[in-house]
């Protein structure tokens, strides 16, 4: 998997005056498991990393979700029976689908407006929106890379970083990693690891909670359950979601990943924790949700604008995106966050 760019082409989306731009050439990015049971009422200790996982590597932790031992054990290895997903569930979304888009330049006062607008739309936002700077990847395939730094920005840890101009250096790091994109964050953080990222005296993996939601391999339908809830907790996850569904149970058993990705992940945000999440060919940290909507501090300039046209409403806009909160859900691979 490659990392989304924004593709710049004529704009014609809305009733603000063109303006002139540049075709880029577009790229996109790819994007283990714990063994801990979920006896937390808290998402951050529940799906705490083990020694057993820091040894085996982040990457190494995404890998077990494909090994045959582990599978095997009560897996989720076949996708969904037609026509019982229920209300939430994406289907496959095709990759090229993100290089027809439309964008623009955006001047500073276009700027302000789009930003005010998300103030309004996400008033559960835990990072300020108004004035978020964020590093930008530019053409580089570099999203799970650049996601995790504006995910340390955001967090209130860029002084952990080793450089204190990180928007500006972090190309030449990122250079050092020998890759064109990540299969998944796991990946990045493992090279990150081996970098000189951070100051000698930080242990990152003291820092952050990396947790693999799906398999790379077996047609990415095996799944990391370690962060799961059960009974009571998973009755109020039905109860919260589908509630207004005749078949509530029925649908959830059908896909209930998408159930427990939603619980997850905002329940972090709802505890004050951006999450970095890799999903749909494209990672960046998500500050907010609405009932339709997740917000993303992107990982481009502020001085853009693009809607895709994939059917999942991504609308990139003023170094934020936005999109239907349940095909991120439906198709999260991996995610980090700083416990």
């Amino acid at each position: 998997m490659k990392c989304l760019i924004p593709k710049k082409v004529k704009y014609n989306l809305s009733s603000k005056k063109n303006s002139k731009s540049k075709n880029k050439k577009t790229k996109k990015a790819k994007g283990k498991f714990s063994n801990n049971s979920n006896n937390s009422n808290s998402p951050m200790k529940s799906i705490s990393l083990s020694n057993n996982t820091i040894t085996l590597g982040y990457k190494g932790q995404r890998d077990l979700l494909d090994d045959y031992e582990f599978i095997r054990i009560n897996p989720l290895t076949s996708n969904p029976k037609r026509g019982k997903t229920g209300p939430h569930y994406f289907k496959t979304i095709i990759a090229g689908a993100f290089d027809t888009c439309s964008g623009n330049d955006l001047n500073s006062k276009q700027v302000k407006e789009f930003r005010e607008e998300l103030v309004r739309e996400f008033p559960n936002a835990v990072s300020p929106i108004k004035s978020y700077n964020g590093v930008d990847q530019g053409e580089e395939g570099a999203c799970s890379f650049v996601g995790f730094l504006n995910l340390t920005i955001l967090s209130g840890n860029k002084n952990l970083f080793r450089s204190t101009k990180i928007h500006n250096t972090w190309n030449n790091l990122w250079s050092t990693f020998d890759i064109d994109s990540a299969s998944d964050i796991g990946q990045v953080l493992d090279k990150i690891i081996e970098s000189k990222l951070f100051k000698n005296s930080v242990n990152i993996h003291q820092l952050i909670t990396y947790i693999p939601i799906r398999s790379e391999n077996n047609r990415e339908m095996s799944f990391n359950k370690s962060f799961y809830k059960k009974d009571t907790e998973l009755d109020e996850i039905i109860e919260k979601y589908l509630g207004d569904q005749s078949d509530k149970t029925e649908i959830y058993n059908q896909v209930p990943w998408i159930y427990q990705n939603a619980h997850l992940i905002e329940s972090l945000i709802d505890s004050g924790k951006p999450v970095t999440i890799n999903a749909l060919e494209h990672t960046r940290t998500c500050i907010g949700y609405n009932e339709d909507e997740l917000l993303f501090a992107d990982n481009w300039t502020k001085n853009y604008e693009q809607i895709s046209q994939n059917g999942t409403d991504d609308h990139f806009r003023a170094g934020f995106s936005t999109i239907n909160k349940w095909a991120i859900y439906s198709w999260m691979r991996d995610i980090v966050f700083y416990s």
